[in-house]
């Protein structure tokens, strides 16, 4: 299965919920997933995606919205993998929870900023 994310410059926030239902699938599916890019030009995607995707258990790439096309032709150029086994999934799943709870955390509280107002933190 190859999974390609895409999120726009509208882009805000993930709820609690959304999360929830990425790891539902991802228990389930990961072992089948035989890539995985994500395509955003918002930082704060593309820096929690880079950390998450170092623990993934398949082949993950981090592009730019424009690159959407580069994505596409990376994705399917992917060979077919092999089922991870449960110990991969597993690892992922440890070892990718701590960093993406941690980075993407902020984003389900994060509101928005009115455009011209600084950010405070």
């Amino acid at each position: 299965m190859r999974l390609p994310y895409q999120f726009g410059p509208g882009f805000e926030g993930i709820t609690a919920g959304a999360l929830w239902a990425d790891a539902r699938f991802g228990l389930k599916y990961a072992r089948l997933l035989d890539g995985c890019p994500v395509v955003s030009d918002v930082r704060w995607v593309r820096a929690p995606s880079n950390a998450i995707g170092g623990w993934m258990p398949c082949p993950t790439q981090v592009y730019d919205n424009d690159e959407r096309d580069d994505a596409v032709a990376w994705l399917t150029s992917l060979p077919g993998a092999a089922d991870a086994s449960v110990l991969e999934i597993a690892e992922a799943f440890i070892g990718g929870a701590g960093p993406a709870a941690v980075s993407l955390g902020g984003l389900v509280v994060r509101s928005p900023v009115p455009e011209g107002h600084p950010r405070r933190g």
